[in-house]
């Protein structure tokens, strides 16, 4: 709780992420390797906790919360389905949408060579993880999206930090494409990170969903997920 400022020198941003989180009892860390070396970092007048978000997601890293362990990763799309839930067995309800607006050709990340004097960038046109769905996220950013989503920045980032920027907007991005929710037959097994199978729900929606949360209803003598 409450606001901190302090400095870190030569890490990178998993060692951070563990020194942030080894300050609170109760709580474990299991977070992905990262490859930048930071010369220096600087959380200012920010909670540990947003502190953490936002290292996160520049590296691309989503936060889960499982058993008093932190797992911070990168999404892996490439697991297999926890379960396997069918309209009209086991999915009870079922409500899902596909946003074209989030979807981007290109992300671009612009930063200053102050010694140099020039602009010099990053840029990112695809994710690497596997999309749900039988329409891709280029195709839908071809109806809507700019040639280029610039991001920009006044400072002088590496070129690695850069292009770590760009490749996580970009999932961010890909990642966003379908969002929904289903309601099925209490099941215990499927935690935020994981991967759920979805039949019967169109071509648009059946496949291999990326799980974000789980919510359990548990009363009147049922059980629901």
């Amino acid at each position: 709780l409450g606001r901190h400022s302090q400095y870190f020198e030569q890490v990178k941003d998993n060692e951070v992420l563990d020194e942030l989180i080894g300050k609170y009892k109760g709580v474990t860390a299991d977070v992905e390797s990262t490859t930048l070396k930071h010369k220096e970092l600087i959380q200012h007048h920010i909670s540990d906790w947003d502190f953490l978000l936002l290292r996160s997601e520049a590296n691309g890293m989503l936060v889960n919360v499982e058993d008093g362990i932190i797992i911070i990763k990168k999404p892996d799309t490439g697991q297999e389905g926890a379960a396997r839930i069918t309209y009209g067995e086991s999915i009870l309800e079922f409500e899902a949408e596909i946003d074209a607006r989030m979807q981007w050709k290109k992300v671009k990340a612009l930063s200053w060579d102050f010694s140099n004097q020039r602009l010099f960038d990053a840029d990112a046109s695809s994710a690497s993880f596997t999309e749900h769905g039988n329409i891709s996220g280029g195709d839908l950013a071809d109806i809507l999206s700019p040639e280029e989503y610039k991001l920009h920045h006044s400072g002088n980032l590496p070129e690695q930090e850069l292009q770590d920027w760009v490749n996580g907007t970009m999932l961010r991005s890909r990642l966003a494409k379908i969002r929904g929710r289903a309601r099925f037959s209490g099941f215990a097994g499927i935690r935020p990170g994981m991967m759920v199978e979805l039949a019967g729900v169109g071509e648009r929606f059946t496949g291999k969903a990326f799980v974000t949360a789980v919510r359990h209803d548990i009363g009147n003598g049922s059980w629901d997920t």
